[in-house]
């Protein structure tokens, strides 16, 4: 939730709009966004595309992510909660992505985009103990920062 309240610090790349809804062509242009801008993809598992959860149902329903003579599993991707990964991909859902001017801030990005830092040594300590049941409490700094508005692109859908 911390890394999709970022989304207001993506200006650069943005798609869509409050009127449009998640596409396959939608997500190819964004790829284009970044291809263009010269971003190195060594891995599809350096590129992510993180979705409001209202937007599963629709990529299950696009027939060339999900039919079997398209993606090659003898189920295709209809009987899987999982979503298809299209063009390589990885998809995550969320409802920690924001709602603004009525568009879902949906965001796909390289790996280097964001930063998450966390403190390395997490303070614990035992509140309680009664029997064999145990109570913790555990305290950690943390923060995420936006390090390279370019490498994201927002997909802005209704």
């Amino acid at each position: 939730s911390y890394l999709a309240s970022l989304y207001s610090s993506v200006t650069t790349n943005s798609l869509g709009s409050s009127t449009d809804d998640y596409s396959g062509d939608l997500v190819l242009a964004g790829l284009q966004k970044l291809i263009d801008l010269s971003i190195p993809v060594d891995s599809p598992d350096d590129i992510s595309l993180v979705l409001h959860t209202s937007k599963w149902s629709i990529l299950k329903n696009i027939d060339k992510f999900s039919f079997a003579n398209y993606t090659g599993y003898s189920m295709g991707g209809q009987l899987k909660y999982e979503a298809p990964a299209p063009y390589g991909v990885p998809h995550f859902f969320t409802t920690a992505i924001k709602s603004a001017s009525s568009a879902y801030q949906n965001m796909l990005f390289h790996r280097e985009a964001f930063g998450a830092a966390v403190q390395k040594q997490i303070a614990l300590k035992e509140l309680a103990a009664t029997g064999f049941n145990r109570v913790y409490q555990a305290g950690c700094l943390f923060g995420v920062k936006t390090v390279r508005e370019t490498y994201a692109c927002l997909l802005k859908t209704k």
